[in-house]
């Protein structure tokens, strides 16, 4: 079922993206928050060593203005974003931070 609803939910995202309007922006957000890293062949000194930090990615999907056929440029203009905070803490005030961010570079 998961599987079904999954492939569903892309196809109907993808479908939308080839018909998205002039003036829209699709938004999408993941938060991967206390993400580890890990030392490849560590020392034994670092064996208890722990860095963790949250990472927010921000994918924005948009109509290309100056989409041209002949050109073959993409209709769709996708761009990709990440921020990077190593706060203990994961508050709305990161989230708002990066959403006004977010709203220079539109």
């Amino acid at each position: 079922m998961h599987n079904y609803v999954s492939q569903w939910q892309e196809k109907e995202f993808r479908n939308y993206l080839q018909h998205i309007l002039e003036d829209v922006v699709v938004s999408c957000i993941k938060l991967f928050e206390n993400y580890v890293f890990m030392v490849q062949n560590e020392i034994q000194d670092m064996h208890w060593f722990s860095f963790h930090i949250t990472i927010m990615v921000h994918i924005t999907y948009r109509r290309n203005k100056d989409f041209d056929l002949i050109e073959h440029e993409s209709k769709i203009l996708k761009d990709i974003h990440y921020y990077i905070s190593n706060e203990n803490e994961h508050d709305t005030f990161f989230v708002q931070h990066v959403f006004k961010l977010q709203l220079g570079c539109l």
